[in-house]
């Protein structure tokens, strides 16, 4: 009897010490799920490198800044409505520059690297510099007696480019100023687009009420990486097409 009295008296502390634990780690596990969680989401659709340390952080975050300012341009680092839908000799020169830049600070910033964030930073610059860029956009032809829209790209980067679709809308500059409107891989167009190749896809039958014209550029890296380019441009007095269309949507004029 007094053997069951110690027993039940011993038990009840076990029993909360065991609870006690179980919650523990149910809480913490709890928490860790939680916390990928967070991580998954904030990386999603965003730039993302890790670290051990603080003194890897400066040469780590340099890197992005750079490849978030190629890869999602915005007002602060270019003027989204001053990005010209063609792509003239001057800026070609100035991306030339932009490349011997990055080229320089990430050759000053290796000493402070670690072996393999300077392998993959090296990576990551080589295929941004070979990679394909394609623009494009048009003109406006009259063929037949009738307006249309001579839809033309070219590749301004150092390999080919993998052109799987294109999208042409018009619309009346009310209409693009009311808001963004989404574009859509409508037409199929398998081509390869070689470095500095320009060329003309089609000539699109213009409606009458047509003012303004955007669509967009899928294509692809020898990776198969797939990249967007779109385009707007207004109808001008003289019946040509200008790039400068004011108060739209920056969506208008994305690349990647």
């Amino acid at each position: 009897m007094e053997h069951l009295q110690a027993m039940g008296s011993v038990s009840p502390k076990r029993n909360t010490s065991t609870r006690l634990k179980r919650a523990f780690t149910s809480s913490r596990l709890f928490t860790e799920r939680l916390l990928e969680a967070f991580r998954n989401r904030v990386k999603t659709g965003r730039i993302v490198a890790e670290y051990t340390s603080a003194g890897d952080v400066p040469a780590i975050a340099a890197v992005s800044m750079h490849h978030a300012m190629k890869d999602h341009p915005a007002v602060g680092w270019i003027r989204a409505d001053s990005v010209a839908t063609e792509d003239p000799p001057t800026n070609r020169k100035q991306r030339q520059k932009d490349y011997e830049e990055l080229a320089a600070e990430v050759d000053a910033l290796q000493p402070t690297m670690k072996a393999d964030d300077v392998a993959e930073a090296s990576a990551e610059f080589a295929r941004r510099v070979q990679r394909p860029y394609l623009t494009g956009g048009g003109d406006v032809d009259i063929r037949a007696g009738q307006r249309c829209f001579r839809l033309e790209v070219q590749n301004n980067g150092k390999t080919p480019a993998f052109l799987s679709h294109y999208d042409v809308r018009f619309e009346t500059l009310d209409d693009v100023r009311s808001g963004p409107n989404a574009v859509a891989k409508r037409h199929d167009f398998v081509d390869q687009i070689a470095p500095d190749e320009k060329k003309v896809l089609d000539c699109i039958a213009m409606p009458p009420h047509a003012e303004i014209i955007y669509g967009a550029f899928w294509y692809q890296d020898f990776e198969k990486r797939e990249y967007i380019f779109r385009f707007i441009l207004r109808i001008a007095a003289d019946g040509h097409t200008r790039p400068d269309v004011t108060g739209v949507d920056t969506s208008y004029r994305f690349w990647d």
